[in-house]
Order: structure tokens, then sequence, then C-alpha cells
């Protein structure tokens, strides 16, 4: 497992499946490595606890629309209303449902997640960037601006730099520079 993740191979990968090693963050880095495994990645996810499932299907999913669906399902199951419990899986499922063909879903999410998180940085970017790829530019720079507002660190650079992209689709690109 050490080896597979300080120097990446599809054949370490494949005998860490073959021989169903215990689960851990090694299985993300033997998604990379050998994608072709599916079958071996199933048993994973049939022997996985409800929230690890949920991120090995999210890491497995990719852009196919069904999965990423099944995925936002089991996100879905992991949550229970309770927005502490729930924040660090807003992201995951407004992504899930993006990748499913339901745009206006994500947005919703993070939308809600705004909601019981006014200040956190996290969920005004990701809106951002949803709304701008949506092209809701007046939207995406409105929640560009919160992101920036609520910004530390370097996520001021992230922030910064969307809200660029959001100044020049809306062909401002003085603003944007």
């Amino acid at each position: 497992m050490a080896r597979l993740l300080l120097d990446p191979s599809p054949e370490d990968a494949r005998y860490l499946l073959d021989h169903h090693a215990p689960a851990g963050d090694w299985l993300y880095t033997a998604m990379e490595q050998a994608p072709d495994q599916k079958a071996a990645f199933a048993w994973y996810l049939h022997n996985a606890s409800l929230s690890d499932a949920a991120g090995y299907l999210d890491a497995l999913s990719g852009e196919d629309p069904v999965q990423a669906a099944a995925t936002a399902v089991l996100i879905k199951a992991c949550m229970n209303g309770d927005p502490d419990h729930d924040k660090g899986w807003y992201s995951a499922l407004a992504d899930a449902l993006l990748r499913a063909g339901d745009p206006q879903g994500a947005i919703g999410v993070l939308r809600g997640a705004i909601g019981s998180f006014p200040e956190e940085f996290t969920f005004h970017h990701a809106l951002g960037r949803m709304l701008l790829d949506q092209h809701q530019l007046p939207e995406a720079e409105a929640e560009s601006r919160e992101a920036l507002r609520t910004a530390y660190g370097d996520q001021r650079l992230r922030a910064a730099l969307l809200l660029a992209k959001v100044l020049q689709a809306e062909e401002r690109k003085l603003e944007a520079l």
C-alpha cells in the first residue's frame, strides 16, 4: 500500500485489488492506476460502509451520468438533515447532481449550504463556479464576490481567479485584469 501511494503503478494497484487488501486511501490511487478493474472495485463497494461506498462510487463515476446519479443517492443516504453533520457532503452532492445532469438540483444544494453557512468560502466558490458554467453570469459574479469576501489565505487567490473568469465572460476584460 505504501509503495502504491509513494510510487503509483498499475501492477501494484492490481495486486492489492486482487488480494482484497484492507480498504484505505490507497483505493483512490488504485482507481487512477487501474481504472479497468471495475469488478475488483465492486467488491470494495459491496463491503464498504455507506459513507465509504459513497466516496468510492464518487471517485469511480467520473462523468458517467448514471453512476453520478447513483453516487448522489448514496450521498443523500449519508445525510441526516443536520447542517453541521451534512456540511462535508454538500459539495460532493452538488458535484454528483451536476454530473448526473441536474444542474438546478446542484445549485439548490449549494444555495441551501450557503443558507446554513453564509460565511463559508467553499460553498460560495463552488456555486459561483457552477453558475459560471451554466452561463448565469450576474449570479456567478455575485457568488464570486461573496467567495472573495469570505476567503482567507490561498482561498483569496482562487476566489479572485473565479471572479476574473466571470468578469471576462461578461466581457469586462479590464476589470478582470
